[in-house]
């Protein structure tokens, strides 16, 4: 059966079964634990790296300064959390923020390193 074609009376699943050689622990993206593999299926980003290179996923496009230190992410409209929350750019700032809070665990990650502040615009626009 296709993703999206079920049945009127087929239940929605709701466990995730994941198999790994090794105990994948917490997957809270803010308490990075090297659960990479289990929390990309679980959470999306802004972009995919893509064998095309780098395409739209939550941000429909991107508008990148000339000096490239600025990035203004415009966001796709009508996507929500799996709890019904809208996803909007307070909720990114919400997620960056907490990265960045957490900034030792996540330094690693050269953009961790690079961001100085998140700042909504509007719901769907957040700037880098």
């Amino acid at each position: 059966m296709l993703l999206g074609m079920a049945s009127a009376t087929a239940q929605t699943p709701t466990t995730l079964n994941y198999a790994s050689t090794k105990d994948i622990r917490d997957i809270n993206p803010h308490l990075y634990s090297g659960e990479m593999a289990a929390q990309n299926m679980v959470f999306e980003s802004l972009v995919v790296n893509t064998d095309n290179g780098v395409q739209p996923w939550l941000a429909e496009r991107w508008v990148i300064s000339p000096d490239g230190k600025t990035y203004t992410f415009h966001l796709r409209q009508g996507v929500s959390f799996s709890d019904g929350e809208p996803f909007n750019a307070p909720a990114v700032k919400l997620n960056i923020d907490a990265v960045l809070a957490n900034y030792q665990r996540h330094a690693w990650l050269e953009l961790v390193r690079q961001i100085e502040r998140v700042e909504v615009i509007d719901d769907a626009t957040v700037v880098l």
